[in-house]
C-alpha cells in the first residue's frame, strides 16, 4: 500500500490549526511506525512539560497518539471533517482470491469524543469489499461492495 506524508513532533502537532492534521500531508496515510516510538515519547514528554494550551488540547493529543500506537499499524489518516482513521495493518485471506485480506478500522472525532470500529476486508487492489461494524450489541452485519465500492447487499 502506498505510504506518503511524514511524522513531526508532537510540538508541531500544536502549530497548525488542526494538530492532527499536522502529521499528514492532506488526507494522505502515514506509516505507523513514524507515528510510534519517538512522536508517542515525545507526546507524552511534550503534554508533561505543559506544552499544551489546555488540558483538553492535552487529553486530545494523548488520546490520538495511544489510538495511532494501538490501532494504527497500517497508517493514520485526517478525513475533511477532522475525523482521524486509523488503519490495521491488513491480515493475509487464509484462502487465495480476490480478497487480499481483512483489516481492523478504528475512527476517532475529536470534536464530540466520540469512537468506533468496524472491520474490512479488501481486494488485491485494497478496494474495501465488505464491512463489518463493531456494536457494543454483539450482533454481525456484514456489508458488501462490488469493486467499483457500490453497496451490493448484507447479511
Amino acid at each position: 500500500m502506498p505510504v506518503v506524508g511524514t511524522a513531526v513532533s508532537a510540538a508541531e502537532f500544536y502549530e497548525k490549526p488542526s494538530w492532527f492534521g499536522a502529521a499528514m500531508v492532506g488526507a494522505s496515510l502515514i506509516p505507523a511506525g513514524k507515528i510510534g516510538g519517538k512522536a508517542v515519547a515525545e507526546g507524552v514528554e511534550w503534554v508533561a512539560k505543559g506544552g499544551a494550551a489546555s488540558a483538553k488540547q492535552a487529553a486530545d493529543l494523548s488520546k490520538h497518539l495511544g489510538y495511532a500506537e494501538k490501532y494504527g499499524k497500517g497508517g493514520v489518516k485526517e478525513l475533511e471533517n477532522g475525523r482521524i482513521r486509523y488503519y490495521g495493518e491488513v491480515q493475509p485471506a487464509s484462502k487465495a482470491g480476490q480478497m487480499a485480506g481483512r483489516r481492523y478500522v478504528h475512527a476517532y472525532d475529536a470534536a464530540t469524543g466520540r469512537s468506533r470500529g468496524w472491520h474490512e476486508t479488501v481486494d488485491q487492489a485494497v478496494n474495501v469489499r465488505q464491512v463489518r461494524p463493531e456494536l457494543n450489541n454483539g450482533s454481525k452485519t456484514y456489508y458488501q461492495f462490488d469493486r467499483n465500492g457500490n453497496y451490493t447487499g448484507s447479511w
